[in-house]
């Protein structure tokens, strides 16, 4: 794979501090923001993904940096190539990777049952430990993830509506609300955030929000950080913002 390096640039309002996951213990709410990148804007070339994680005053704490294979992206769908999304504070020290393997069948909802066809990323943080597993389950017309913790067991539900789509006639916010295993309402939910019309339909740059208890466990936050971006690889990055 090529190794892109990590934006260390911090912008103004950035959060002055190394500890990006103390910041993050005690927030209900963050912004992931994908950021526009020209060459893809007036170009078919696929570039690697990056973003901005901020909180709801717009203070970046997290970068998110794709590094994939040039050949990957260019032949093949987002959600079949494979990739490691590195997770670096203001400061450029990485916390936590994002992994996903190649796939050259992934994305059918139909067959997701099937290791060689079901979505899956993994989070690892510290590097080099899974915290958490995301993995796309079999469905018919509403989406659905199954989000397990580093021993394998299930700890949320991810579900979403069947319409999906955003664009000029089809606007608002897509809620992806969180359930325990057992049913029950687990109080987080990720957000596709509406963006406009202008980034809608000029832009493959997609912007999600995650919300949660301020009081939830920190891994438990990067559980749901993390299944984010399986939402944004399958059904958002395919056909540009839909």
């Amino acid at each position: 794979m090529e190794m892109e390096g990590i934006v260390l640039k911090q912008p103004t309002g950035a959060v002055q501090q190394s500890n990006a996951l103390a910041f993050l213990a005690n927030l209900d709410f963050i912004k992931i923001r994908q950021k526009v990148d020209l060459a893809e804007l007036f170009t078919p070339w696929e570039v690697k993904n990056r973003y901005e994680v901020c909180d709801r005053n717009d203070q970046v704490f997290m970068y998110v940096t794709e590094e994939s294979d040039t050949c990957e992206r260019l032949c093949f769908l987002p959600v079949q190539r494979g990739l490691v999304l590195h997770v670096t504070d203001v400061n450029g020290q990485e916390i936590a990777q994002i992994k996903k393997n190649f796939k050259c069948c992934a994305g059918g909802s139909c067959c997701a049952s099937a290791d060689c066809c079901a979505m899956e990323m993994w989070v690892d943080q510290p590097v080099g430990r899974t915290l958490a597993h995301v993995r796309q389950m079999v469905y018919c017309c509403s989406p659905k993830f199954h989000v397990f913790d580093g021993n394998g067991t299930q700890v949320f539900e991810v579900t979403g509506p069947c319409c999906i789509c955003q664009g000029p006639g089809c606007y608002g916010d897509i809620e992806y609300p969180l359930t325990n295993p057992g049913g029950s309402d687990a109080n987080a939910r990720v957000t596709k955030i509406w963006d406009g019309a202008g980034r809608a339909c000029c832009t493959h740059a997609n912007t999600f929000g995650c919300h949660f208890p301020a009081n939830m466990d920190v891994q438990q936050k990067l559980s749901v950080f993390g299944s984010t971006f399986v939402l944004d690889y399958l059904l958002y990055e395919n056909n540009g913002d839909q």
